[in-house]
């Protein structure tokens, strides 16, 4: 099941709308230079909750920071996986590393959230796209 097809239960954005398979821009969600056709752009700082009930095995998805040059200096956005309120996975964005691959064990998550917090209020400009988000059973 692609996670852009699980509403979320909750979502906590700054600005806008979350962009249900597209950018937070609306524009096309791309990869490696294709199109994903399923994923969901945020613009930071973004949560999102989303129940699974305990249905799934695992997450994967690939990351990507869709604007870098938003981010001044040394700003980053941590990009948490969280499941059940226990950390599944982290790691930092930023003009050295724009994207990341990820699979998280989500066996037994309930409530999973996804969170993209940005390291300073000057990096509120930046948004981070999911690109192809799978749940698997």
């Amino acid at each position: 099941v692609y996670l852009s097809d699980v509403r979320p239960a909750q979502i906590d954005q700054r600005a806008g709308a979350v962009g249900f398979d597209r950018t937070f821009y609306g524009r096309p969600l791309i990869l490696d230079g294709k199109r994903c056709e399923k994923g969901l752009g945020v613009k930071l700082p973004s949560r999102l909750s989303f129940d699974l009930g305990g249905q799934f095995r695992t997450l994967s998805a690939h990351v990507v920071l869709e604007d870098p040059p938003a981010l001044l200096g040394g700003e980053q956005v941590t990009v948490q996986v969280m499941g059940n309120g226990k950390a599944l996975a982290a790691f930092r964005l930023g003009q050295d590393k724009t994207e990341v691959s990820l699979e998280a064990d989500v066996r037994g998550v309930r409530t999973l959230r996804l969170n993209c917090l940005p390291s300073s209020p000057d990096a509120y400009q930046a948004s981070v796209n999911w690109c192809s988000p799978m749940l698997r059973r």
